[in-house]
């Protein structure tokens, strides 16, 4: 015996010559004191293993132990030492070569001399069990496997990872060095010839590639082509037949039976495997035309329901893990300078949907031509309104809050619409439009010449002016008479600016001095009061949407920010936002001097979220930034605010 002086190879070479993982320590350490000692005279590196064998051997073994090379069990007649790996480093051993295995069976539990325990070994039969086992091979994993032939064919050791691949090359060798062994190619090929009318020469071709290249007739079995497929069934039936008529088997005739009955079990299993990868190329092509059919984005939830012309669900001919696969090889596949044929977008709320690149643009159009009227109507119903009782807005003055105007009704209104604008994959499937000589109407354009997106006034074919002017044109004749107007719109704001007589009382109740110096502030405070009430109204007037009131849509705007389910718990962080906010508007109020704008209560929201850690990670900002805008306004509309 020869080995290496390193523990690990030491014990795994004790084990081979027990014919166990299990080895007892004091008789493993008197055996290594004695063989070192035989060694050493030749080999002084194993002179290490003469003196203090024991206490060497434990200091060794840690490292072993962490590495789980190696475990030591404690019983009542001394330690142990299990080598877990004892049967795979084994038959890894054992078939490292398997020319050199051709000639005879497959190795048995009884011809390697082991017992193996139960838990270390799973048992299928070769008839019943293995095809099952090709398509599940990971719900019992087990070191070992032991196969199971018929006819009292002695049974074989293999390990897992020889499925399916190695064991097919195992038996093609096996049949291989049965022909050459017997010299029956020839008796066996004609044989066959009359099954194989006007393919005389395939059939030669299958049986020299047995006979030179075998591991070659792999790749003709797998495809499960009818031609391979019906050879090897014709050919494992024949061969079988004439080896169990002979008198006695000898051992090559045992390996060649155990191979024709494997080669036969992968012959079927690859035959399904071909009809199932048939079926889903069909199914595949069949999901790929769901995809040509409006509404063109889908959601996973919505592509799994897909169905074929005949009503049968797609997903019963893949899995879902296939038709993952198929949706990322699409979405990433692309050439250059090109996008993937498929692209993942978003939604509303985040939702994911998969829609074809060459759609995007129709499909994002579908939402701006819908979009159209019905923002110019909300618009026109918004500033008939106001038009009806005298009264304006900036948006009606100026183009910037014209514009502003028409992305929150978008925001509000078609969520869909917003969500692909902002997408940049819009403006890449248009340039690739344009770049592929396929200019876009200028009406269905999205961006500019020079990328960016085009102001919603031009999307929605809108221009202020246009609008005044056809709202004016429904309205009674001195709604367009700007004197009349004027006039009215002055007296409207009179009413509403209306002191209380009890003030001026007061007044006259306090001395002189003292009431003219309280009278002053009290008129100052009052104008600012006034000032302030009038700019929240404004300010009022753009942020709600035209029929809702300034608590329904903060209560909307609650619902998007507040996605807590606890009822208390929701809340109290509600309680706790309005709490905050009153806070720092009263803080942020103090002191200035000039009536507030828009943009200040947004300074104000803006820096709220940031600086507080709750509201900093809460995920929907953007209806927490405009509730808190909002709520600012409801409160500085209050009178004694």
């Amino acid at each position: 015996m020869t080995m290496r002086p390193v523990l690990y190879s030491i014990l795994l070479t004790y084990a081979n010559k027990t014919h166990s993982p299990t080895i007892d320590s004091k008789e493993f350490i008197n055996f290594l004191t004695k063989y070192a000692q035989k060694c050493a005279g030749d080999q002084p590196e194993w002179n290490r293993w003469i003196n203090d064998t024991g206490k060497r051997v434990w200091e060794e073994i840690e490292p072993l132990k962490a590495a789980d090379k190696c475990r030591v069990l404690a019983e009542k007649g001394g330690n142990k030492i299990f080598l877990p790996n004892f049967y795979v480093d084994l038959l890894e051993a054992v078939y490292e070569s398997l020319d050199d295995t051709a000639g005879g069976p497959f190795p048995s539990e009884k011809e390697l001399k082991l017992s193996i325990p139960h838990d270390q070994v799973r048992t299928l039969s070769v008839i019943t069990d293995l095809f099952v086992y090709f398509d599940t091979p990971d719900i019992e994993p087990v070191p070992l496997i032991i196969l199971l032939f018929p006819l009292g064919l002695p049974s074989a050791v293999i390990l897992p990872s020889m499925i399916p691949r190695r064991l097919a090359e195992a038996a093609m060798l096996k049949l291989r060095y049965y022909l050459r062994l017997h010299d029956n190619k020839d008796y066996l090929q004609n044989k066959l010839i009359p099954q194989y009318d006007g393919n005389e020469n395939q059939l030669k071709e299958i049986f020299t590639r047995i006979m030179i290249r075998p591991l070659d007739c792999l790749s003709s079995l797998e495809e499960g082509e009818d031609f391979g497929y019906m050879f090897w069934i014709r050919f494992c039936s024949i061969t079988r037949a004439d080896i169990l008529k002979a008198n006695g088997m000898q051992l090559e005739d045992i390996a060649m039976l155990q191979a024709l009955y494997i080669i036969e079990v992968m012959n079927a299993w690859h035959r399904t495997r071909s009809f199932k990868r048939k079926a889903q190329v069909i199914a595949f092509s069949e999901l790929d035309i769901q995809f040509e059919q409006p509404p063109y984005a889908f959601s996973m939830d919505e592509i799994v329901q897909f169905t074929n012309s005949k009503g049968v669900p797609l997903l019963g001919q893949f899995s879902e893990a296939d038709l993952q696969d198929w949706l990322t090889e699409r979405i990433h596949s692309n050439t250059a300078n090109e996008l993937p044929p498929l692209l993942l977008i978003n939604g509303p709320d985040d939702t994911k949907r998969y829609i074809k690149k060459n759609h995007y643009h129709e499909y994002s159009l579908k939402f701006l031509t819908e979009a159209r009227p019905l923002i110019k109507r909300t618009l026109m119903d918004r500033w008939t309104e106001m038009l009806k009782t005298y009264g304006d807005e900036p948006a009606m003055e100026k183009d910037e809050q014209f514009e502003r105007l028409l992305k929150r009704l978008a925001g509000e209104l078609c969520p869909d619409l917003m969500a692909v604008m902002s997408d940049k994959k819009l403006y890449l499937v248009c340039d690739e439009m344009e770049l592929n000589a396929n200019p876009l109407p200028a009406n269905t354009r999205f961006f500019s010449l020079g990328g960016d997106l085009l102001p919603m006034a031009t999307l929605f074919l809108l221009k202020r002016k246009d609008i005044i002017s056809e709202i004016r044109g429904l309205l009674p004749f001195w709604y367009s008479i700007p004197f009349f107007v004027a006039i009215a719109a002055f007296f409207r704001r009179l009413k509403n600016l209306k002191i209380p007589v009890g003030m001026s009382k007061k007044a006259q109740r306090e001395g002189p001095a003292n009431g003219a110096a309280r009278s002053g502030i009290e008129k100052g405070d009052k104008s600012r009061d006034r000032e302030t009430r009038e700019a929240a109204r404004k300010l009022e007037s753009e942020l709600v949407p035209y029929g809702d009131t300034i608590d329904d849509y903060l209560e909307s705007l609650e619902n998007r920010w507040n996605t807590l389910l606890n009822m208390e718990a929701r809340q109290n962080l509600l309680t706790d936002v309005k709490t905050l906010i009153r806070d720092r508007l009263r803080e942020a109020l103090r002191g200035q001097k000039s009536v507030f704008t828009r943009e200040f209560l947004e300074k104000i929201a803006r820096r709220t979220a940031e600086e507080n850690p709750t509201l900093r990670e809460l995920k929907n900002q953007d209806p927490l930034l405009q509730y808190i805008v909002l709520y600012m306004t409801k409160i500085l509309l209050q009178p004694k605010f």
